[in-house]
């Protein structure tokens, strides 16, 4: 059965979730988890979303991304998912896919959705019982807003 396509709205917000194959905990390894964070700053510094807050969990990652001009949703998780895996791949020397296929979005309608998927996404290793407060956990935007670009997206 053919997969359906991701629709392409502009200037659209975005709440994506993608799954490691198997619920593999690839992230629980600080290490690979840095290599995910290193992927949404690096979409960022390209210039290609902004991203507004992300979490990554062992065997998932949470984020709230807004594609740029000639750039759509699909590229973009293609393009994080895609780097991550040949990064892992390539440190741990092995070959194979690390993510489940597709990856889940939903478009953000407005501020207060908006506000509600920042907290979702922030408090997710807290409602996991991995720390007890979302601004102690290294792999999330929480706490650290240099990371994420709201101020530069609510400006435009």
């Amino acid at each position: 059965m053919a997969r359906l396509r991701h629709p392409i709205v502009e200037n659209t917000c975005y709440h994506v979730t993608s799954v490691t194959r198997g619920r593999n905990e690839v992230f629980g390894n600080a290490k690979n988890a840095g290599i995910l964070v290193a992927a949404l700053q690096h979409i960022r510094t390209q210039g290609k979303a902004y991203v507004l807050a992300y979490c990554v969990m062992p065997d998932h990652f949470h984020a709230l991304i807004a594609p740029k001009e000639d750039t759509d949703i699909s590229q973009i998780m293609q393009s994080i998912k895609g780097y991550v895996a040949r990064r892992i791949n390539a440190e741990v020397e092995m070959r194979g896919p690390i993510w489940q296929q597709g990856f889940f979005e939903r478009a953000i309608r407005d501020e207060s959705q908006l506000e509600a998927v920042v907290a979702y996404i922030h408090e997710n290793p807290v409602k996991d019982g991995v720390v007890g407060v979302a601004t102690d956990y290294a792999f999330s935007s929480a706490g650290h807003p240099e990371l994420v670009d709201a101020e530069a997206y609510f400006r435009e």
